[in-house]
């Protein structure tokens, strides 16, 4: 299966301009299926003006491949805040951010869909107008082209007809066609 990436916003409110001290930490919890996650982090090591972000990447390890249940644990950052211009002082927080997904034994082939993400826009890098030119209240195309924000509709409609979709981010070269029924390319704007 497609690893499920999550982005997180990092709201820091005790001041503009923060710092993530060391490297955010997944703790599985043990007794709630936590290692049946693989979780891989990347982050902004500096938040500034207010806000940074956290990037979170799942995936079932090979053992949880037939697993039916939940898993759980949870990531844990701490954000040091200097307290003014001229004292070497800080203020920290610790965030422990809880996660709890489903996971599931890989459905059928035929009702496996994959979205392919990478020929689409991820985020517009300017003022352009929808392709949908009728849409008069909200014109521009602000979230990029993904399954979860401009397609959301479709995307529920296919789940209600008992479809799974999974998303590509990366070239065709890396994944596994045999275990998809049907790759969607819809609006692709890339090569």
């Amino acid at each position: 299966s497609m690893p499920v990436i999550i982005n997180v916003t990092i709201l820091n409110g005790m001041g503009a301009t923060g710092y993530i001290v060391n490297k955010p930490i997944w703790q599985p919890y043990i007794g709630a299926n936590g290692k049946m996650l693989e979780v891989s982090l990347s982050y902004s090591q500096v938040i500034w003006p207010w806000t940074g972000w956290l990037s979170v990447t799942l995936s079932v390890v090979n053992e949880g491949s037939g697993f039916n249940g939940e898993a759980a644990g949870q990531i844990s950052l701490t954000i040091s805040t200097p307290t003014g211009i001229s004292t070497k002082e800080s203020q920290l927080s610790t965030v422990q951010l809880p996660l709890r997904v489903s996971i599931i034994p890989p459905p059928p082939r035929h009702t496996r869909i994959l979205w392919d993400q990478f020929h689409n826009l991820r985020y517009p890098p300017g003022y352009f107008p929808r392709d949908n030119l009728h849409m008069k209240t909200d014109p521009l195309d602000w979230n990029g082209d993904h399954i979860h924000t401009n397609f959301k509709d479709i995307y529920t409609h296919l789940r209600s007809l008992g479809y799974y979709i999974e998303v590509l981010g990366s070239p065709f070269t890396c994944f596994d066609a045999t275990k998809y029924g049907t790759l969607l390319i819809t609006d692709s704007e890339e090569e």
